[in-house]
């Protein structure tokens, strides 16, 4: 399956209407000077790809959409809401590739199975622990 395109979401009245007619949304709080919010978009975009067609993944910027931020008490970014029928069904707080796969995998189903969110969230994983690219056992 294709990996599905986020959405950026730019005012609350657009994020009220995609969570109010889709039956499944994850969606991204970040912020522009945050490295470790560009490393889960990876993640994320990996796990939409192994999700059903209907489900949404949304990027909202935090500090632009404050709003929306306060509304869920948003205080640290990377953050992740996970809607289920229109209510938050799950929250995942921080670059935490693994909880944000289990997260979206038990409330969208196959998601998190498929070999690009295990790639991506094995490079997520080794980029914030500093391991990335680590030299070869000697």
């Amino acid at each position: 399956m294709t990996a599905a395109k986020l959405e950026d979401v730019k005012t609350p009245a657009e994020f009220d209407a995609i969570v109010a007619a889709a039956p499944a949304v994850v969606v991204h709080f970040w912020a522009t000077w945050c490295e470790p919010c560009g490393h889960m978009d990876r993640v994320l975009e990996a796990l939409a790809g192994d999700c059903s067609p209907t489900a949404r993944f949304l990027r909202v910027e935090a500090e632009e959409v404050d709003d929306l931020a306060e509304r869920y008490d948003v205080s640290a970014v990377p953050h992740f809401l996970i809607f289920k029928d229109g209510k938050v069904a799950a929250a995942v707080e921080g670059a935490d590739a693994p909880a944000l796969t289990t997260a979206v995998t038990t409330h969208l189903g196959d998601a998190g199975t498929g070999p690009s969110t295990r790639a991506a969230g094995a490079a997520v994983a080794a980029a914030v622990t500093g391991t990335l690219d680590p030299a070869p056992p000697a």
